[in-house]
């Protein structure tokens, strides 16, 4: 009878195989991710563990910002992406494009967004909505609002656009105006990205547009969740914290 059993190059080959397999898979198509602060709170939370769509603007080459082959259609207003920090090129961050190149944006006091000269469309969350999100109305979280995204016009965009939850700060008592807090003029190839918890977030306000270049891919979904991780393991989650409601949702 022929010996079925393998050679050890054979073996080694196949280890070397399996791990060039997944760093190809890793640097091509999705990469995990674990969100480290509360910037885009509600959408995500600390310790959510997200995969990231590498794929989908367009493949790199390796260490490399430069394409093999780039998508026609860049980032879109909305997308969740993740990116090199400006300030620290070690760090990665999380965001979402608000604003294209080209466009001229304003982000008001109370956290929301103008447009080229016109509101992103915006409704206060209902008590549901928030029991729904897992939290409670206080003096603190009551402006709790829905923001659209819009294709190409608001009064479309239940069947052009999407919608999500963003986090902002009440106004001052007495304010009734809605002063703008923030503007800037996109410059040709780059994005304004902002967190979804407005006012608790280091974003395009504090270091400006970023190139679309340096965006390494979209968010795509949550794989896994918890409350807490090991002290000594940061990125394992304790079995008695997970978060299993959150676990499986698709990113919008």
């Amino acid at each position: 009878m022929k010996d079925q059993r393998g050679t050890w190059p054979q073996a080694i080959a196949s280890v070397v195989g399996s791990i060039g397999l997944i760093l190809a898979l890793r640097w091509i198509a999705f990469e995990p991710y674990v969100i480290p602060s509360g910037s885009m709170w509600p959408t995500l939370r600390e310790l959510d563990f997200i995969l990231v769509n590498k794929f989908a603007y367009g493949v790199r080459w390796p260490l490399s910002s430069e394409w093999i082959h780039q998508r026609e259609q860049g980032p879109q207003r909305c997308d969740i992406v993740v990116f090199h920090s400006p300030q620290n090129e070690d760090t990665f961050m999380i965001k979402r494009v608000i604003a294209l190149p080209g466009e001229s944006v304003e982000v008001l006091r109370s956290g929301r967004v103008r447009i080229d000269g016109r509101d992103l469309p915006w409704r206060r969350a209902t008590e549901d909505e928030n029991r729904e999100l897992g939290v409670e109305l206080s003096a603190q979280d009551e402006q709790r609002w829905r923001e659209g995204c819009r294709a190409e016009d608001e009064t479309s965009l239940d069947e052009m656009g999407s919608w999500h939850w963003v986090q902002t700060s009440p106004l001052d008592e007495g304010e009734v105006e809605d002063p703008v807090d923030w503007s800037h003029e996109v410059p040709e190839g780059h994005l304004v990205l902002l967190g979804d918890n407005r006012h608790r977030s280091a974003d395009s306000r504090t270091w400006g547009s970023l190139p679309a270049t340096e965006i390494l891919g979209r968010a795509s979904w949550i794989w896994l969740s918890c409350n807490e991780s090991w002290p000594e393991l940061p990125r394992v989650c304790r079995p008695n914290a997970i978060r299993w409601s959150r676990m499986g949702r698709v990113l919008r």
